[in-house]
């Protein structure tokens, strides 16, 4: 009887040891499809970009190295030919991550230098930041600089970063706060971070599940929830002081770029409430006016890109079931090509 209970107990360790190999195998997998490996070496080295910046890019595995996490740099052998500058939100990000905008005006335009910096959830002052980090790297003046500003990034400015804003006496911005000190990313991916620190799958599990459970604890302080993101869209009446908070960044951001470019693009794009008839406020009109109240109009211009969309083909664009509204891929293409057309027109 009692060799039959250790047998037992013998099977149950077995199976139990047999069962974390398999689970620690299958985990590895899984890590290796959907993340990086990034070396402690270079996580602390990527803890270094944009110190004096909100965030930086989500960590992914074709931009593990330095230039890629922050901005996309191109630089060619044509000493004369056009400097151009891309800055943006997701919007941006992805068209950076496929090089689409790159590819549409390498063979049609001589270019010396090209940035693309786009990158998730940037607004007007995390712009401003980036592109003087840009210019304090690259020594760069550009022949032009596009500027993408998504719905999102009216409250994204107002409700998140303009509290984060560190200036100086005459009010130049120095610096917009981190929400948290890890890694300069926005997400706090410890999971990448664990699994430089330990060769175990399941402790990364661990850790990850444990992050998720108590930062959403936090989440609410250190970013604004859709609800209050989506209010400029829904709400006809916001508050006056919104619309002050976000022309006076905007308008920081404005004279930091004519001190190193000729020419400014901001582009804007409709969301799918907005042909739905649902939102209410256009960050188009808020741009538009900002810059026909400045002086130096003839430098600066304001485009929708959704202009010559039709109501009746809006659901065709968008992502489905999505909230902010992002293109899908075909459509980004699309975008690509307006924005490409927009760069000939000024250029040549």
């Amino acid at each position: 009887m009692k060799n039959n209970k250790f047998i037992n107990l013998i099977i149950i360790i077995i199976s139990l040891i047999s069962c974390i190999f398999v689970f620690e195998f299958l985990l590895g997998i899984y890590y290796d499809k959907k993340y990086s490996s990034l070396s402690l070496d270079k996580l602390d080295e990527i803890s270094k970009i944009a110190p004096y910046n909100h965030h930086i890019r989500e960590f992914d595995l074709n931009r593990i190295n330095k230039d890629q996490m922050y901005y996309n740099y191109y630089k060619t052998d044509f000493k004369n030919g056009k400097k151009i500058g891309l800055f943006g939100d997701s919007w941006m990000d992805y068209i950076a991550a496929k090089d689409l905008v790159y590819n549409k005006i390498k063979d049609n335009i001589i270019i010396s230098e090209y940035i693309n910096a786009g990158t998730t959830s940037f607004a007007p002052s995390l712009i401003e930041i980036q592109f003087k980090d840009i210019i304090s790297e690259k020594k760069i003046f550009f022949d032009l600089v596009v500027v993408y500003i998504d719905q999102t990034d009216f409250m994204d400015e107002v409700c998140d970063y303009n509290k984060r804003r560190i200036v100086d006496d005459k009010g130049e911005l120095l610096a917009v706060l981190k929400p948290t000190t890890f890694l300069n990313d926005r997400w706090s991916n410890t999971n990448d971070l664990a699994k430089s620190i330990t060769g175990y799958n399941i402790f990364r599990l661990i850790n990850s599940s444990l992050y998720r459970y108590y930062y959403k604890k936090t989440i609410s302080k250190n970013r604004c929830t859709w609800e209050e993101i989506s209010k400029f869209m829904y709400d006809k009446n916001l508050d006056d002081e919104f619309f002050k908070i976000f022309e006076t960044n905007t308008l920081s951001l404005i004279k930091t770029l004519e001190k190193y470019s000729n020419n400014i693009i901001f582009l804007t794009h409709k969301h799918s409430k907005h042909f739905s008839g649902e939102y209410k406020n256009d960050v188009y009109n808020n741009l538009n006016q900002i810059v026909n109240n400045y002086r130096n109009t003839n430098l600066i211009e304001v485009i929708d890109l959704s202009e010559e969309i039709q109501n009746a083909h809006f659901k065709e664009i968008f992502e489905p079931n999505d909230p902010a509204s992002h293109p899908n891929k075909n459509y980004y293409v699309e975008i690509s090509s307006k924005i490409s057309n927009i760069i000939y027109r000024i250029l040549n």
